[in-house]
């Protein structure tokens, strides 16, 4: 046998032997897994739910990802999954040599929006300087509710801003002068934010 032929062939299986031993020693793990939860009940940004995996450091073209193994998968080679309902989802990493795998069991939630429950109003009683009180009874939201305060007849009065956590569900503006004012509350769910005009009055002396 010619020996070229024989020392090309011995590189040869030599770097086959190396790609399988390679493909064969992938770790399959999760060095994340992000979900976006379902958002606005009546659409909106964030309306639909969202899975990104990220696998640990390895060769991306040996895996894919699938939700919800079975008759009904979704398989998806970047890992990224959109347009899911609120739900349990089972994640998969799956090495395509090896045929190996690992799952993860997630859940998207469904967010509620962000609403104004009641709102109390206590208006100004005594001329001057006194001042009125507002108070308002939230429902739903993600995070820090941002809230901005806008009186609306009057350039007298500037615009505040303030936040609050979501749980805490009154949120009380105080000191307030007579006038008519734009509450604005906006949480981190992405959903629109929710607004209200309210009048606090002063009576007549």
């Amino acid at each position: 046998m010619n020996k070229r032929y024989v020392y090309m062939l011995g590189i040869v299986v030599h770097v086959i032997g190396c790609v399988w031993t390679h493909a064969q020693s992938v770790e399959l793990g999760f060095e994340n897994i992000a979900i976006t939860s379902v958002g606005c009940a009546e659409g909106g940004p964030g309306n639909d739910g969202t899975i990104v995996v990220t696998p640990q450091k390895n060769d991306s073209d040996q895996v894919t990802f699938i939700v919800n193994p079975g008759p009904n998968q979704i398989e998806e080679p970047t890992g990224e999954f959109t347009d899911l309902p609120a739900g349990s989802y089972v994640v998969r990493i799956v090495n395509t040599v090896t045929k190996e795998f690992i799952d993860a069991t997630v859940v998207v939630q469904r967010l509620v929006p962000l609403t104004i429950r009641r709102v109390r109003v206590v208006n100004v009683r005594t001329s001057g300087e006194a001042t009125g009180l507002i108070v308002l009874e939230t429902r739903g939201g993600l995070g820090v509710i941002t809230l901005g305060l806008e009186r609306i007849d009057t350039r007298a009065f500037s615009q505040q801003q303030g936040s609050h956590v979501v749980g805490d569900e009154l949120i009380s503006l105080r000191d307030l002068p007579a006038g008519i004012y734009r509450i604005t509350l906006q949480s981190e769910d992405e959903c629109p934010p929710t607004r209200l005009i309210v009048q606090i009055v002063e009576p007549v002396v």
